[in-house]
């Protein structure tokens, strides 16, 4: 809830006088408690130092603060087409209005922000109304008291806005024992709880006394019923305890007894379940997938009661495949073997690679283009040679019919398909038309109006980001091993 009147704070652009700071890359106007501040961000042009009106550049951001939820922002732009532009950046949230921008905002929001992607916005004024916070000046306590058993809270609500501003939770006071009986609320002193895990010979010595203690070792209890829980028993087992020489298997495994004040010994052991069959007698191993074998319980319809890997023998078959078989089970499988980079697990010798080289002749008017005209693309033999519009922001070019023109922030993707690339080199047309290559698995180097791209590591496909300028090509060569 909102205690105060809406605030409205103004940016006049009409001096500097309002300017914090400036620099390239940010500047900083502020009045009061509203600030302004324009970040540079992805906008091709530096900040300047300008005013009456202030230039905000495209692509760079603005960024609105306020101390309170600012509840409506308007622009007063220099020419209604600046309005128009800062519409476009803002989008559905803003109307214009002549050379007025007006944004209604909802919700708890002290910073308003926008990318100026419709274009440059030059601006005389900026008008922020917000809602200032509530300081919660007038509070109420309200404090609840713990019991033995239930937890108190404090909690401190502003008279103001409803707000509340801290809820402290006070403890459960706990029962306060007096001959097993509780001084403060009369409750009798409940039975006791001891929860254990079934571990094979658990010893147990409960003792006269006023309180519990220990670890699967001595308790003491007075005149007190005593409940042993005992978790985590193994599937197939049970848990039997022995107390004063006789043994009783556990059903629901818990155990109740009573102390007085002589001593109690209880021991815990485990024995199979006679309900549940032990797997004693297996039927004969059969293939369970690729990896391993597995087995059936004959007594019963368990599956899977044992689980090995496969004792695996090869056996070449052809000149090119491998019979991989189990004689446990009776598992085979024939598959190509894989030698490209090593001798096979069949023993078959590591593959020769043989070196390869295809030439791909690049111009506009001969590549296929994508229906949405996002990529273009070159084919010789087993190379493919692609330009992805990426983020450029020049649309493909296909009309030349001497060369290509892969702008910048495009990509070049070269794929051999099935094979491992070693170099290719790119030439242009001139050395003022080649852009900046950059790309994974790869070192680029430059010669007169050659760009050669080595490739490093086993692939058959390497991309490349153009920046800097648009790189103009006539042909490009591929070497690779297949």
């Amino acid at each position: 809830i909102d205690a105060f009147a809406p605030v409205e704070g103004t940016i006049d652009f009409s001096t500097t006088d309002q300017r914090v700071s400036q620099t390239t890359e940010k500047q900083v106007w502020a009045n009061g408690d509203v600030t302004l501040t324009n970040n540079k961000r992805s906008s091709t042009s530096n900040i300047i130092d300008s005013s009456n009106p202030v230039r905000l550049y495209k692509n760079s951001e603005i960024v609105i603060t306020a101390p309170g939820n600012i509840t409506k922002i308007v622009f007063n732009c220099n020419t209604a087409d600046y309005a128009t532009a800062l519409k476009s950046s803002i989008g559905e949230a803003a109307s214009a209005s002549g050379k007025v921008v007006t944004v209604t905002i909802s919700g708890e929001v002290k910073e308003f922000s926008a990318t100026l992607s419709g274009g440059q916005v030059r601006m005389d004024s900026v008008i922020v109304t917000y809602k200032k916070a509530c300081e919660h000046a007038n509070t109420t306590t309200t404090t609840v008291d713990a019991t033995c058993t239930t937890a108190g809270s404090t909690t401190v609500v502003c008279d103001d806005c409803g707000e509340t501003i801290s809820e402290e939770t006070v403890a459960a006071t706990g029962h306060n024992y007096d001959s097993h009986v509780c001084t403060v609320c009369g409750e009798s002193e409940p039975t006791y709880t001891v929860t254990v895990t079934a571990d094979e010979g658990i010893v147990w010595e409960f003792t006269s006394g006023d309180n519990a203690s220990g670890e699967n070792g001595t308790y003491q209890f007075y005149n007190s019923n005593v409940v042993i829980t005992i978790t985590s028993v193994p599937s197939g087992k049970i848990a039997v305890i022995t107390k004063d020489g006789a043994e009783t298997p556990l059903d629901t495994n818990t155990f109740e007894f009573f102390v007085a004040s002589a001593n109690v010994t209880i021991e815990l052991r485990l024995m199979d379940d006679p309900t549940i069959c032990q797997h004693t007698n297996k039927g004969d191993w059969y293939p369970d997938g690729d990896e391993n074998h597995a087995r059936d319980c004959a007594d019963c319809t368990a599956t899977k009661v044992n689980t090995e890997a496969h004792s695996i023998k090869y056996t070449q078959v052809g000149t090119d495949q491998h019979t991989a078989s189990c004689d446990t089970c009776g598992y085979s499988q024939t598959v190509v073997c894989t030698n490209k980079d090593s001798d096979c697990v069949c023993g078959r010798a590591k593959l020769v690679l043989s070196e390869k080289s295809a030439t791909v002749t690049v111009k506009g008017t001969t590549g296929t283009l994508a229906s949405d005209k996002s990529k273009i693309s070159w084919t010789s033999g087993d190379v493919t040679f692609t330009n992805n519009k990426a983020q450029s922001t020049t649309a493909i070019r296909n009309s030349d019919s001497d060369h290509y023109r892969a702008y910048q922030n495009s990509t070049l993707t070269i794929t051999a398909t099935g094979a491992q690339l070693k170099k290719i080199v790119i030439t242009c047309t001139g050395t003022n038309y080649m852009g900046t290559l950059t790309g994974a698995n790869c070192s680029v180097s430059k010669s007169g109006t050659t760009i050669t791209i080595t490739v490093t590591g086993d692939v058959d496909t390497v991309t490349l980001t153009i920046s800097g300028s648009q790189t103009r090509i006539k042909t490009v060569v591929v070497t690779y091993l297949q």
